[in-house]
């Protein structure tokens, strides 16, 4: 396989490609239900900070509140809910 910069690597079979993808697929399957990312990713599309703050916490079953969720405080419940549902803190 040729690469942009012009260096050459694998058989030119794909294979390099496939090692690529296959490579942690459950981090990068993590990695999107990260609030921040999610914020992030909203706000790119053009949602204000506000919007983009209620959508994700809906989405992790959070109510909206008027002036909106900042991403540190969506890890945060969600972590408070983690230790509620393994016992660890009593609610």
């Amino acid at each position: 396989m040729t690469r942009i910069d012009g260096s050459y690597t694998g058989d030119g079979s794909g294979s390099a490609v496939a090692e690529l993808a296959d490579r942690e697929p459950a981090l990068r399957r993590d990695a999107v239900t990260d609030a921040k990312h999610l914020v992030f990713s909203l706000q790119i599309g053009g949602w204000s900070e506000i919007e983009a703050g209620n959508l994700v916490a809906l989405q992790f079953g959070i109510r909206p509140v008027h002036g909106g969720w900042r991403a540190s405080e969506i890890e945060h419940l969600r972590f408070l809910r983690a230790l509620v549902e393994t016992g660890r803190i009593a609610h």
